[in-house]
């Protein structure tokens, strides 16, 4: 009896592991895009970073989760009522008051300080770029104009207008950095390729305030819907 039960277990034992191995072969595989949680594909090296800051961000609320779920469950079950008397009520506990008020703020601090870190990447002008392309949104298109090439019969600079029978094509190189002067002819419009996750209102006049440049680094070769 003893044995059979025990070559039951082995057997159970050994379907487990092998169910583990499994997964854990499948979840390797797909390990970059779980640890996305959501997270859309970029093609930008900003794109990535922001990816990170939303991987670590999730993973750290999962942490504060289960920390969360594991306190009600184990106050559910140690301070149960047993019985007609109450369990004994706790006030005024000073240490545990400043515990959650002090590392909530330690959280926040933190999560906000990546965050700056990361906006300050993406948004940052400071590298050279490889190449300058003027975006001017007008209704209802855009027109692209490359500062950096010269068209060899005309020798004027090399652009493209979309007009209601033409889409505009923007060509940019890859692992280059890009850089973006938006403007707008008439009204505010929004620039804006999903894949590079990053979007920027074009406004007709633009003041002192509001920066209309902005540099992206593509990463994956491909053609993206603007």
């Amino acid at each position: 009896m003893g044995r059979g039960r025990s070559g039951r277990v082995a057997r159970l034992s050994a379907g487990a592991a092998l169910l583990v191995l499994t997964l854990g072969a499948c979840s390797r595989a797909d390990l970059e895009d779980d640890l996305r949680f959501g997270w859309p594909r970029g093609i930008t090296d900003q794109a990535q970073r922001m990816r990170e800051l939303w991987t670590w961000s999730t993973v750290a609320a999962l942490v504060v989760g289960a920390l969360v779920w594991g306190l009600i469950f184990w106050a559910s079950i140690v301070y149960r009522r047993r019985g007609s008397d109450l369990p004994r009520q706790t006030k005024y506990n000073l240490p545990i008051e400043a515990l959650y008020t002090v590392v909530p703020f330690l959280i926040v601090a933190v999560l906000f300080y990546y965050t700056a870190i990361t906006q300050t990447y993406v948004t940052d002008l400071r590298p050279p770029p490889d190449t300058t392309v003027s975006v001017t949104a007008f209704k209802w298109n855009w027109q692209f104009n490359y500062n950096d090439r010269r068209d060899p019969r005309t020798d004027e600079f090399v652009y493209t207008v979309g007009s209601s029978t033409e889409v505009p094509v923007l060509v940019v190189p890859e692992n280059k950095n890009v850089r973006f002067v938006v403007g707008s002819n008439d009204v505010i419009h929004s620039f804006w390729v999903p894949e590079t996750l990053f979007k920027r209102d074009v406004f007709p006049a633009p003041t002192k305030n509001q920066n209309n440049q902005f540099q992206l680094r593509p990463t994956v070769r491909g053609s993206y819907v603007g």
